[in-house]
């Protein structure tokens, strides 16, 4: 692959050079502006697949069509680096307003940002393919983390399940004491025993068992109940149902086969638990119809996943409860946290490697430019620029040129990664994700980028400051 892209790369300027004659090659060579015959198409061409595939991209994104969205978001991009010949030299020179107030050096760097604009274009734009996947894979990468916690979150409300498989339901002071342990054990917040006190039949309930509580302590420990939840369900006769229950009661069966009509408290979760509070308990009945639980909160929620496998084994031991007993819903969401920090990490890994090559190509674009600018550097030190002068003229330069693919990077891997989320995301929800916008991460990019376009400047302007002037002249 590597030799079919590098052969497909070289074919352009190959044959662009073998179509040029030996007179025209003793002129200059034009600009490619936005004036031009050749800017002129590139500027159509450009702007026809950004708005087409950018429209496209936009479409199949709120639709979820994945792969259509891809195949427009890579439309869109390569318009955007057809059009970056034409944009990006404008970019740096607008934004080298702000090292003139330094002064000469930095006007100076403004005007020779720009000077080449094919090669400064060309080698912002490597960076700003390497930024643009980065921001991506941030952008996407968050957003999916934390959706993909609040969908576990809404399913798995609770941190930790104790099902007492092994208890007499009806010896309430044994469960109780049971549950005082595990509130003792160290790194538990809060825990909550509930009684089965009754039956249902129901699709979205997963084992078609009403259980029984008080309410302000299940508020407190699980996210599935809210506190308005909490109070509508002290009054007598009242049951928790999830949203998609569509009745306003719930027809319920004791353990004596008595049907019993409860009032619906709907829940905004898609599944819960049905709970009832301990004096519609005594409505329905005192016999118990299954197996008690006990519902477990953890103090810390972004514990790592050997504390808290540590903390459940340290809970079982003090309980003397048993391993298959108890699961923990918040384990699962920390694998699933862990396996996208992993992910995230290795991509984001492997693409610094095509940034730090685009660092290279400012490094070298700058030795070019320098070694080029050779007389002209001297002559302006022979008329008083100091060798400070100098380097602070070379290193805004890069800076300008590593700033501007950053920024223009980062902005359209943020687009990119929205995109590409909501694609995702409408799979499993008409209403897509809650993005989260990696601000601090996108501006640490930024920041990185500045710092490494500093450094790749070190080189040539120390070797340039280092020249003679008397020696820079004399050079042919």
């Amino acid at each position: 692959v590597g030799v079919v892209i590098t052969v497909a790369a070289s074919w352009l300027p190959a044959a662009q050079a073998m179509r040029v004659s030996p007179l025209e090659a003793m002129r200059p060579v034009p600009e490619v502006t936005a004036k031009t015959k050749t800017g002129k198409f590139r500027l159509v061409l450009g702007a026809l697949m950004l708005l087409v595939g950018g429209a496209a991209l936009i479409y199949c994104s709120r639709e979820g069509m994945i792969g259509a969205a891809m195949a427009a978001g890579a439309v869109s991009f390569i318009g955007v680096l057809a059009l970056g010949v034409l944009f990006v030299p404008g970019a740096v020179f607008t934004l080298g307003w702000l090292p003139r107030t330094s002064g000469v050096a930095g006007k100076m760097a403004q005007l020779n940002a720009v000077r080449n604009r094919s090669r400064t274009a060309a080698t912002a734009t490597a960076l700003v393919v390497g930024t643009t996947l980065v921001a991506l894979i941030l952008t996407g990468g968050r957003t999916a983390q934390d959706n993909t916690d609040e969908l576990l979150a809404t399913n798995y409300p609770v941190d930790i399940y104790a099902q007492l498989t092994d208890v007499d339901a009806t010896d309430t002071d044994q469960i109780d004491a049971i549950a005082d342990d595990i509130m003792a054990t160290a790194g538990i917040a809060n825990a909550e025993a509930l009684y089965p006190v009754a039956t249902i039949d129901e699709s979205w309930s997963e084992n078609g068992t009403i259980m029984s509580a008080e309410p302000a302590q299940l508020a407190a420990i699980s996210d599935g109940i809210g506190d308005d939840d909490a109070t509508a369900l002290q009054e007598p006769g009242t049951v928790l149902v999830p949203e998609s229950h569509e009745s306003d009661t719930l027809e319920v069966t004791t353990s004596e086969g008595q049907q019993v009509t409860l009032d619906a408290v709907h829940s905004d979760l898609p599944s819960v638990t049905p709970v009832v509070s301990p004096q519609t308990a005594q409505q329905l009945g005192s016999t118990p119809a299954g197996h008690p639980v006990v519902w477990i909160a953890v103090e810390q929620q972004d514990m790592s996943q050997a504390d808290l496998q540590e903390l459940i084994t340290t809970m079982i031991a003090d309980t003397d409860l048993s391993a298959q007993d108890v699961s923990s819903p918040l384990a699962i969401r920390s694998i699933y946290q862990q396996a996208i920090d992993a992910v995230m990490l290795t991509v984001i890994g492997l693409l610094s490697i095509s940034v730090f090559i685009a660092f290279v190509g400012v490094a070298n674009t700058l030795a070019l430019s320098t070694l080029e600018r050779t007389r002209e550097n001297s002559l302006m030190r022979a008329l008083g620029l100091t060798k400070h002068g100098l380097r602070s003229m070379l290193t805004w330069e890069a800076i300008l040129i590593s700033a501007v693919g950053a920024i223009l990077g980062s902005g359209l891997g943020m687009l990119y990664g929205w995109a590409g989320s909501t694609a995702i995301f409408r799979q499993i929800s008409s209403d897509g994700p809650a993005m989260s916008w990696p601000w601090l991460e996108v501006g640490g990019v930024i920041l990185v980028a500045v710092l490494a376009g500093l450094i790749a400047s070190l080189a040539p302007s120390h070797r340039a400051a280092k020249l003679a002037p008397v020696q820079g002249l004399a050079t042919e």
